[in-house]
């Protein structure tokens, strides 16, 4: 990947948007104020974020890492998307991208 051919894999890669800062949610149960405001949409939040054990998919560092591309495909199909003639079309039937 791009760490190692660029920069000699000096860089490690960011486990949370906000990492290393307060509002970093990684490691983080989603507190009582959290979880009320999620209430009315369950099952949207993945329960590894609401109990702050979930971690970004770990790769081999190749970029053809075809087990994480097959598990981001099977996210896309479970929301709706679908392939037509080599196009990744939305669930309205528009491309994707």
């Amino acid at each position: 990947g791009a760490n190692k051919n660029l920069f000699g894999g000096k860089f490690d890669r960011t486990m949370s948007f906000w990492q290393n800062s307060e509002l970093s949610a990684l490691g983080h149960p989603a507190d009582d104020r959290e979880k009320a405001l999620l209430a009315p949409y369950p099952g949207r939040v993945p329960l590894e974020v609401m109990d702050g054990t979930w971690r970004p998919p770990v790769t081999d560092g190749s970029g053809q890492d075809r087990k994480v591309l097959r598990a981001a495909f099977e996210l896309l199909k479970g929301a709706g998307y679908r392939v037509e003639d080599g196009r990744m079309l939305d669930p309205q039937g528009n491309p994707f991208g």
